[in-house]
């Protein structure tokens, strides 16, 4: 049940005489609080092979909360293993530079996660479990995007490169119209072709 209308919205809009809207007050308020914690590793290597350099970048993510907790009730959500916040990302881009010439190939990982970890979508049965007997839906596997780039430097100031963005066109795990984050990263599914000329 909704709380009572009034012509004056609780005290938030002023009226003339006439009943006109003269005046509004308004506000900002932060409505929850937020606590993360985390590790984030980064290794790098480098060494020289054959005619040219090579090199390893090494990024990863482990969360371990991401609680949002409610200003106005107290209640608290920990949003780990959410699409959005999955347990573990990463990225390893391996390098390889030839004179003028580089490459680069970059792996992107996701580690497995749900649609939503608070029944915020169609797919929770009385439990409040996912339900099986909805084909798996709002459960996605882990997977891995590959990316290659190729870059040359015809001056210090001046350079072209060419990179294809989800190599293998990996296509995403299927959240349908009862999700909670369908559309998330969208953009990550599709190959990409991208062409970059920087000069001075």
């Amino acid at each position: 049940v909704g709380a009572a209308f009034t012509t004056n919205c609780n005290g938030s809009t002023l009226r003339d005489a006439n009943g006109a809207l003269v005046d509004v007050h308004s506000g900002t308020s932060n409505e929850n609080n937020l606590d993360v914690s985390g590790v984030d590793l980064e290794i790098s290597y480098r060494a020289d092979i054959g005619p040219g350099e090579f090199g390893a970048d090494l990024l990863w993510n482990h969360t371990m909360e991401y609680v949002q907790t409610a200003i106005e009730d107290g209640s608290e959500v920990d949003f780990v293993g959410e699409v959005l916040n999955p347990d573990n990302r990463a990225t390893l881009n391996l390098l390889y530079g030839l004179d003028d010439l580089s490459f680069t190939w970059s792996m992107r990982y996701w580690d497995r996660s749900i649609d939503s970890v608070e029944g915020a979508n169609g797919y929770f049965n009385a439990a409040g479990e996912l339900s099986k007997e909805r084909g798996g839906y709002g459960v996605f596997a882990s997977h891995v995007y590959h990316d290659a780039t190729v870059s040359y430097h015809f001056t210090d100031n001046i350079s072209a490169r060419f990179g294809i963005r989800n190599l293998f066109d990996k296509q995403p795990p299927v959240a349908n119209q009862s999700s909670n984050n369908g559309s998330t990263r969208s953009e990550e599914h599709t190959s990409e072709l991208q062409s970059l000329m920087v000069s001075r």
